[in-house]
């Protein structure tokens, strides 16, 4: 998942993704976080366009799908129907198909709602059509988790079953109630084909939070998680995180859970696990994507190998490694 929307560093992100083996990259956050963001004639609109582009064919080039991040709803106001001739549906479905052709290259969308500029469920909708179908209040009708399946249907349709796109649902959430909403909604998605991507902890990258309740818990859809290996909240990669123990712990629960495979952001902003310690949570995802059993021994060893040039049994090797795997308490307790 790459966030930083320099050409150099993007170029520099996927030339080390292909490196690492990687088959899939995202374009989020200073690139691009809504539909909206490539929508418009203003000059940084087009620099934005032709950048994502850049990282597209980039991509390719190196034998990597690439997709983009956006968040539902965006480019609209507060009150929002439901209904299901309501303009709005078009109005969305229109903004996907400019994207389209102004990212004509691209392979898929990475759909979300939380933090979205007019989350689902934050809406109010006084159309007949609603106060009709359903029972409560207008800030509650259509409930949550109805709202979210009746936006991935409607979205998808553009996305998946018009355009041939591929589609990933994220589920970040903000409250525990949403938890629930993204299962349920999800689950109940019918005749659009997505995977979930879901954060490793629920909520945020907070090391000693539990679990995403929603991973392997949207109905048959597989999932994929989202690891953060450069430290946003511990360290930024300015100071070390070095963890490959915590994502085994991840992804270990991932595979138990309809599990395919992880996505990892390393970088943010101008911050990046690259060329620091923290790059052996990208060799550590990687054997242990490749290889549920690998040894985590032999990942230290690889890695204290290839960054330092210190082998096992080297003077130094072993209080080296310690030294790097005290990163994990340190940084977790501070």
């Amino acid at each position: 998942i790459l966030l930083d929307a320099d050409p150099e560093a993007l170029k520099k992100s996927i030339e080390l993704a292909a490196d690492y083996g990687v088959n899939q990259i995202q374009l989020s956050h200073d690139l691009i976080m809504n539909v909206e963001d490539i929508l418009g004639d203003e000059a940084a609109v087009q620099t934005r366009i032709d950048t994502l582009n850049m990282g597209i064919e980039l991509a390719h080039l190196e034998g990597m799908k690439a997709y983009i991040w956006t968040h539902e709803f965006s480019g609209v106001g507060f009150e929002i129907c439901f209904a299901p001739d309501d303009p709005i549906w078009e109005q969305r479905a229109a903004a996907y198909r400019k994207a389209f052709e102004l990212l004509p290259d691209l392979d898929g969308v990475v759909l979300m709602f939380g933090s979205a500029p007019a989350s689902p469920w934050f809406s109010l909708c006084m159309c007949d059509w609603c106060l009709e179908t359903y029972e409560g209040l207008p800030l509650l009708i259509p409930p949550p988790a109805e709202r979210l399946r009746m936006v991935t249907e409607h979205l998808g349709q553009v996305i998946v079953n018009e355009a041939g796109k591929e589609l990933l649902v994220r589920t970040f959430v903000h409250e525990p109630a949403e938890i629930a909403w993204h299962n349920d909604g999800l689950a109940s998605v019918e005749e659009v084909s997505f995977t979930g991507m879901h954060k490793g902890p629920v909520q945020d990258w907070q090391p000693y939070n539990p679990h995403h309740p929603s991973i392997g818990n949207v109905g048959s859809h597989p999932s994929i998680l989202e690891l953060d290996l450069a430290g946003e909240y511990y360290g930024l990669a300015v100071l070390p995180w070095c963890a490959p123990g915590y994502y085994w712990y991840r992804l270990n629960y991932l595979w138990e859970h309809q599990g395919i495979g992880a996505v990892a952001r390393i970088q943010r902003g101008s911050h990046t696990a690259i060329g620091t310690p923290n790059q052996i949570n990208l060799l550590a995802v990687r054997r242990l994507i490749e290889n549920h059993d690998a040894s985590l021994s032999a990942i230290w060893d690889e890695f204290v190998l290839d960054y330092y040039g210190v082998a096992p049994g080297d003077p130094g090797h072993d209080e080296l490694q310690q030294i790097l795997a005290d990163t994990f308490p340190i940084r977790r307790k501070s």
